[in-house]
């Protein structure tokens, strides 16, 4: 992970400093987790949740079964994610793992990919092929009430 700061000394100059060098093989989707002061990210290749404090710079690691997408914070300390086996809870401090859903289990080869929430609360992630075939994708969208939007796969990616 690399923080980026603004040079004091001309404008629009920024730098660069690794303050974790993990060694991921495919980090993405952070998001700050505003009431723990943690830096939540995913190495979607290792099937994990980084959970990177700044100030300590310490990371820690929850360990799923799946690839993992992306991942959020809940209003309730918990996180939500999406998966290759679709959407999860994940209790932040025992690590266990309860299973939403799949309103892609139909789909073999598909997995979630990135997401997050929009300002009221609902969950959306994308869908891609691991094969990377065209047309496979589609956008989710999971409200309050744990429904998934299949109205419509809203998007064809």
């Amino acid at each position: 992970m690399t923080h980026v700061s603004m040079s004091t000394n001309a404008p629009n100059k920024f730098s660069a400093e690794c303050v974790l060098n993990i060694g991921a093989r495919l980090a993405e989707g952070p998001h700050w987790w505003e009431s723990r002061g943690l830096l939540i990210w995913v190495d979607n290749e290792d099937s994990r949740i980084g959970l990177f404090d700044p100030v300590s710079r310490t990371n820690s690691f929850i360990h799923l079964d799946s690839h993992v997408g992306c991942v959020v914070p809940t209003d309730r300390g918990n996180l939500l994610a999406a998966t290759s086996d679709g959407y999860k809870f994940i209790n932040f401090l025992s690590g266990k793992v309860t299973s939403i859903g799949d309103p892609e289990k139909h789909r073999v080869g598909n997995r979630f990919n990135d997401g997050k929430c929009d300002p009221w609360g609902r969950f959306w992630a994308g869908s891609m092929n691991y094969a990377l075939s065209p047309n496979a994708g589609s956008l989710w969208r999971l409200d309050a009430s744990l429904k998934f939007d299949f109205s419509c796969e809203l998007f064809k990616l």
